[in-house]
């Protein structure tokens, strides 16, 4: 009975293990916030192919890409924002995996928040880390539940791969929306404590020059926000202090356009067809400034 048993479950792993190296399941992005930031990073860390440029950031970043298909932006970019990380998680990956893209693009919105240890110690244990390189079905998009949960979306078929939906008028509710940007007025009217601020400009320094002596180009972009927040002491001194400590230092800059004409769910994190506007002044800037 035990021989059986074993053999079955082992026929159930190697079968499992065939089947998730022949599907890409897309649909299966996690279960929570925490789950998903796992999933995209496993997408990266395990990925055979290899990007010229990486974004990092928060999860003003990370809606750049999630709420658009993959074609918005080069196929050489790979977004490596986190919903509720920071950038440093980012650049902590990139350290820890000895990347050497050749651009790396730094969020500029949130930089008072540090890295997560839990999300790196779940990324790279001694123990699971060399184990996911090879058994592509125990890395995060893979596990069971998430896919079988998340199955239905498979049958619509891959949002990436189709040409992208006319967008047309705003997601949110605006009873969200105003109770939402009351919140950030008021958590961001007054500039941070400036020692504070220093203190995490010289650890995002240590990360740049460590970047730049392996030949990478750094390149700070700041999305824009609802246009009440623009302006607000928090926004005004982070833009004022980063660009004064790292633009002597060799680092371009896409600095963040006009907010008016912007519209976001809730003060920070842009709408869909705000992305778009996004993304297009985006990547004219990168043109006009010859970065790519």
């Amino acid at each position: 009975m035990l021989r059986k048993s074993l053999l079955t479950a082992l026929f159930l792993i190697v079968g499992y293990e065939i089947l998730m190296r022949s599907v890409d399941a897309w649909w299966s992005t996690g279960q929570n916030a925490p789950q998903s930031s796992v999933v995209r990073a496993h997408d990266f860390i395990y990925a055979t192919k290899t990007y010229d440029n990486i974004m990092v950031g928060s999860s003003i970043g990370n809606r750049i890409t999630s709420k658009v298909p993959a074609d918005s932006l080069p196929e050489s970019f790979y977004n490596l924002s986190f919903g509720g990380q920071s950038i440093f998680d980012g650049l902590q990956i990139l350290k820890n995996m000895d990347y050497k893209p050749k651009r790396i693009f730094i969020e500029m919105n949130v930089l008072m928040r540090n890295e997560d240890p839990d999300l790196q110690a779940a990324l790279f244990s001694p123990i699971m880390y060399p184990v996911k390189k090879v058994m592509h079905s125990w890395r995060e998009r893979n596990q069971p539940m998430g896919v079988l949960a998340r199955l239905p979306l498979a049958l619509d078929g891959n949002p990436d791969l189709q040409p992208a939906a006319p967008v047309t008028g705003l997601e949110r509710t605006e009873e969200s929306y105003k109770t939402m940007l009351a919140v950030q007025l008021e958590a961001q009217k007054n500039a941070y404590p400036e020692g504070y601020v220093k203190d995490q400009i010289n650890k995002l320094k240590t990360f740049v020059e460590y970047f730049q002596n392996q030949g990478v180009q750094i390149v700070f972009f700041e999305v824009p926000v609802d246009p009440k927040l623009c302006g607000m002491g928090a926004p005004v001194q982070l833009r004022t202090m980063i660009k004064a400590a790292f633009e002597p230092i060799g680092c371009k800059f896409v600095d963040m356009p006009d907010c008016e004409g912007y519209f976001t769910t809730d003060g920070t994190h842009l709408e869909k067809i705000s992305v778009y506007k996004y993304l297009r002044y985006f990547r004219n800037e990168l043109k006009r400034q010859q970065i790519m």
